[in-house]
């Protein structure tokens, strides 16, 4: 049976403007939330109809209806559940930390903050797009509808798109597709010079690179990359809770206090860290090389060895970055770890020891070893093995339990810490450990805390950016380095932003370059605090 509609009472009006008006609705009902945040859904879902409708309406364009039905229906059951979570709209930001995402951190995000209004919106968003095609399946169009359509919805899709254009500073674009749609080209854009500078082996060359020691001094450094630890929960820090009882009793730590992270997310962190790249210059400083660059050209063999989920060379801003290095280790590099962190066989960062120690052992007279650990990425519960689930005051409910595994994760972390800072005291060549987090997350017991971390300014907390910065020297690096080691207990309460330490981890290793800002340089005296 089909319905014949003629162009004033046209029945497919009717099922869209159900779809795009009605839910809302039933939206503000699951998430129970301020009448703003609801108005914010509501925008959203009227911009979608008026990208769809032209489309929506017109006869014989199934392939291209679907292929927008579905863009859409994506891009907006992902800003309303960035909404619903973090209160705000998907940002420029959160597009590419969702580019930067692997399948596995995916599922793991889904799994720990999609669980209630996300699922809902779901279900509702198929519910309602399945009963659209079911009356569109049964619309036959009167002759001369289309036409008339036509200009009536471009009427339409022109409002939708001229909002896109006409929004606050803070916005590149308020319509939600064209923010997605220009974010992912900008990523790609950076990955893609990132990716032929190395292909042409136009790197630059780091100009005025000097060592303070002989090419033949032997030297090994490590440098520890943590994931989403936040400062304030270390017990070496203060914290009320012992979560640091293994790797202070080893080398006596250099504990830096002041130390942020440029970004409150990993991506955006490390490119920053890792290289001369900022906020509002990111291709022309990735065009200067990176850390591992100067390193490679200061004669050190590098290594990476990463828990992080990659995929290959050209997965992620930080995957380019991690193959400058000479030697490359991603120990956790198939979906399948992912199987097995559900059956508690994770990999966990304790199978970063053994590549470790094999670098350890490689006979190159100057090494630098870059450790990229899981750490405490959500879920924390996934982050430590039983035997070190250790606090378990909060067991109320799963809020109050998530907050004891994330200081569980932290324990752990010191765990593989102090083996990595025991290699590190038993060797005969000067050596360093240098230990910091890519950013915090806000994890208490209060309401409002979100154990988590966002891109969203409004939402942000000084827990996301106050990191965790510490440094082990081996006996025979204080012999090296006697004047710089009796200053660092002038240099720990600095106020430093981590992505100048391009300018300051080559101190450490008796490297200087025409590049390196002493007024950016943490352990040098012309150090000036970078302004808020």
């Amino acid at each position: 049976m089909t319905i014949k509609i003629p162009f004033k009472r046209p029945a497919a009006y009717w099922s869209l403007l159900f779809f795009y008006l009605a839910f809302p609705i039933l939206a503000s009902v699951i998430m129970e939330t301020e009448t703003h945040l609801t108005k914010r859904i509501i925008y959203n879902l009227i911009s979608a109809f008026g990208l769809l409708l032209p489309f929506a309406l017109l006869p014989r364009r199934h392939t291209i209806l679907l292929i927008l039905y579905i863009f859409v229906y994506i891009i907006y059951w992902l800003n309303i559940c960035h909404l619903s979570i973090f209160h705000c709209p998907l940002l420029s930001q959160s597009v590419q930390i969702i580019l930067d995402s692997n399948i596995r951190e995916m599922k793991e995000f889904v799994i720990n903050f999609g669980s209630d209004s996300g699922f809902g919106f779901l279900i509702l968003y198929t519910a309602v797009i399945l009963l659209t095609f079911f009356i569109r399946s049964k619309l036959h169009y009167a002759p001369g509808y289309s036409k008339k359509l036509i200009f009536y919805c471009s009427v339409a899709l022109l409002f939708a798109v001229s909002k896109g254009f006409h929004q606050q500073q803070y916005s590149r674009y308020q319509l939600v597709p064209y923010r997605v749609i220009a974010s992912t080209i900008d990523y790609y854009k950076d990955i893609y010079n990132l990716i032929r500078l190395r292909q042409k082996h136009q790197i630059p060359v780091i100009t005025g690179l000097k060592s303070r020691f002989p090419q033949n001094r032997a030297e090994t450094y490590i440098v520890v990359i943590g994931e989403s630890a936040a400062r304030e929960h270390l017990g070496c820090y203060g914290y009320n809770r012992n979560t640091t009882p293994f790797s202070s009793g080893i080398l006596k730590p250099y504990i830096f206090t002041n130390i942020t992270s440029p970004h409150a997310s990993t991506m955006l962190s490390l490119r920053d860290t890792l290289t001369f790249a900022r906020k509002d210059n990111v291709s022309e400083g990735l065009r200067h090389g990176s850390l591992i660059n100067i390193f490679n050209q200061a004669g050190f063999k590098t290594f990476w060895i990463s828990n992080q989920f990659s995929r290959g060379y050209h997965d992620n801003m930080t995957s380019v970055l991690a193959h400058d290095a000479k030697v490359v280790n991603f120990i956790n590099n198939s979906d399948k770890s992912y199987i097995a962190e559900k059956l508690r066989d994770s990999h966990y960062d304790e199978k970063l020891l053994s590549p470790i120690r094999q670098a350890l052992r490689d006979q190159a007279h100057k090494k630098i070893i870059f450790v990229h650990l899981g750490g405490s990425h959500t879920p924390y519960s996934y982050r430590f093995p039983e035997q070190f689930d250790f606090f378990r005051e909060n067991n109320q409910n799963a809020f109050t339990r998530e907050f004891d595994d994330y200081d569980n994760s932290i324990r752990y972390t010191d765990f593989v810490l102090a083996e990595i800072i025991k290699e590190i005291a038993a060797l005969k060549e000067q050596a360093f450990a240098l230990y910091f987090s890519d950013h915090g997350d806000d994890v208490g017991l209060e309401a409002e805390s979100c154990h988590c971390h966002t891109t969203n300014p409004a939402r942000q907390t000084e827990p996301m950016f106050e990191i965790p910065f510490l440094l082990w020297t081996n006996k025979a690096y204080g012999n090296a380095n006697s004047s710089l080691i009796s200053s660092l207990p002038q240099y720990i309460d600095r106020p430093f932003v981590n992505h100048n330490l391009i300018h300051s981890l080559p101190t450490l290793a008796g490297l200087s370059f025409d590049l390196q800002d002493d007024t950016k340089n943490l352990f040098s005296d012309k150090f000036i605090p970078e302004q808020p």
